[in-house]
C-alpha cells in the first residue's frame, strides 16, 4: 500500500539467529497393510522416501530452524491471515522498515540438480493491518542467491511466472501449476488480486543454476519496497532445498532392494497372537533414514477362519459408498471395523456392540480399491472393497 509519506533510506539491520530443528538429508515411510492377518496370509510392505534434503523448514513449532537469520524481527508465527496450507507459516506484516527479508545462511549446492520449492502468498486486505495487500507493482517478494556470504545478490533465471491455483475464501490450497522464476509483480486492481494465485498460499519451485550450485549458497526472499507496519504484507511456509540423488538406495530387513517389493507371507509362531515388523533404510553418501511397520498376525489354533471369512459378507461391492457387513459369528462380541485405502492409510474405524448387521457410509471417499479389516478379540477377517 502506497502512502504520502517517504520511505526511509536507511535501515537498522538485526540479524538474529533462530533456535535450532533438525533435519535429516534422507527421509523415508514405511507402510503395512492390512494391520492384522492370519498366519499364511500375505502383508504388502511399501517405502516412499528420498535422499539429498538440504534443508526443511515448515514452521510448525513457531520458530524458523538453524538456518535462517531475520531482518529487525519481522516475523509472525501465529497465522494472522488465516488458515495455512498446514499448521503454522511464517508472516511477515509488522516490520517497520521499507525492506524485509529471509536469508538462508550458507548452504553446500555443489551436488547440482537442486531446487527450491516453497509455499508463499501475499496479503489480500485493502486496509492496514495484518494481512494488507501488495498492490503496487514493486511491492512485490524477489528470490535470489550469493556465492560470497550475501555480498552479491543475484536473480534466479526466469521466466517469472505467478502460480495457478485455488483463489476461493475456503482456501483449499491446491496449486494446479507451480510459480517460477525471480520476481513476482502484485496487481494493483482489487479484482485482479482476488483473480491471482499470488494471494493465496501457492506453490513455487524454482531450479537453482549452476553458477549457483557451490558450497556456501545462500538464498534469500526480499521484499525491497514495503510501506511499513501493517502495510505490504506476505508469508511463506513449507520451504524445501534439495538435491535429490540420480537414484536412491534402499534395503529391507528381509533383503529386498526395492521401494515396494513383493507381498511378503507371515508365518504361524504357534502362539495365540504376535507382532512382527518390517525396517528399511534409505541411504545416499553418509546419510540415511530408517522407518518400520508393524502388523499383528492373529493366531488360527482352535478357530475355524476360513469359515468366519466365508461368511462373513459385505454388499453391494462394488459399492457407490453405502457398505453393509454382515457377520453371523460376531453377534456375542464387540466388532471392531477399520477401512484402509489402497496405500494403507486408515479411512475409518469403528467399534459395534454385539451386531450381525452393520451399515457404514463411505460415500466421501474417491473410488478404488479398499480393504476392511472385522476385528473381535480373537477373530479377524479381511475383505476387499471395491468403490465407484
Amino acid at each position: 500500500m502506497k502512502n504520502a509519506s517517504t520511505r526511509p533510506i536507511l535501515m537498522l539491520i538485526i540479524l538474529l539467529l533462530a533456535p535450532a530443528l533438525s533435519y535429516s538429508q534422507c527421509e523415508l515411510r514405511v507402510h503395512c497393510y492390512p494391520s492384522q492377518v492370519f498366519p499364511g496370509e500375505k502383508v504388502l510392505v511399501s517405502a516412499s522416501g528420498r535422499c539429498g534434503v538440504i534443508m526443511q523448514s515448515y514452521f510448525d513449532g513457531g520458530v524458523a530452524g538453524p538456518d535462517w537469520f531475520y531482518v529487525q524481527n519481522p516475523v509472525d508465527f501465529s497465522n494472522p491471515c488465516g488458515s495455512g496450507p498446514f499448521l503454522t507459516y511464517l508472516w511477515i506484516s509488522k516490520n517497520p522498515t521499507p525492506v524485509r527479508m529471509l536469508e538462508t545462511d550458507s548452504l553446500n549446492l555443489s551436488k547440482g540438480n537442486c531446487y527450491i520449492r516453497w509455499r508463499m502468498r501475499y496479503g489480500l486486505d485493502s486496509a492496514v493491518g495484518d494481512c494488507n495487500a501488495p498492490d503496487y507493482t514493486d511491492e512485490g517478494v524477489r528470490l535470489q542467491y550469493s556465492t560470497d556470504a550475501g555480498a552479491i545478490w543475484n536473480d534466479f533465471p526466469g521466466p517469472s511466472v505467478e502460480p495457478v491455483g485455488d483463489t476461493t475464501s475456503s482456501g483449499q490450497h491446491y496449486t494446479k501449476q507451480y510459480g517460477t522464476g525471480t520476481y513476482w509483480a502484485p496487481h494493483t486492481n482489487q479484482q485482479a488480486r482476488e483473480n491471482s494465485g499470488l494471494y493465496r498460499w501457492n506453490y513455487y519451485q524454482v531450479a537453482v543454476p549452476p553458477q549457483a550450485s557451490v558450497n556456501g549458497t545462500r538464498v534469500r526472499w526480499i521484499q525491497q519496497n514495503a510501506d511499513g507496519y501493517g502495510n505490504d504484507t506476505w508469508g511463506i511456509d513449507e520451504v524445501e532445498i534439495e538435491c535429490p540423488p540420480v537414484s536412491n538406495n534402499i534395503v529391507w530387513s528381509f533383503g529386498s532392494t526395492v521401494l515396494n517389493p513383493p507381498a511378503i507371507v507371515v508365518e504361524d509362531r504357534g502362539v495365540v497372537s504376535y507382532d512382527t515388523c518390517f525396517v528399511a533404510t534409505i541411504y545416499e553418501g553418509g546419510y540415511s533414514a530408517t522407518d518400520s511397520c508393524c502388523v499383528t498376525v492373529r493366531s488360527a489354533m482352535g478357530m475355524n477362519k476360513d469359515s468366519h471369512n466365508e461368511n462373513t459378507h459385505i454388499y453391494p461391492n462394488p459399492s457407490c459408498g453405502a457398505v453393509n457387513i454382515e457377520l453371523p459369528y460376531f453377534y456375542e462380541e464387540i466388532v471392531t471395523v477399520e477401512v484402509l485405502n489402497s496405500t494403507g492409510a486408515q479411512i475409518y474405524m469403528n467399534d459395534f456392540q454385539k451386531t450381525e448387521m452393520i451399515s457404514i457410509d463411505l460415500t466421501a471417499n474417491p473410488s478404488g480399491i479398499y480393504y476392511l479389516l472385522i476385528a473381535t478379540a480373537d477373530y479377524t477377517v479381511m475383505k476387499k472393497l471395491v468403490l465407484e
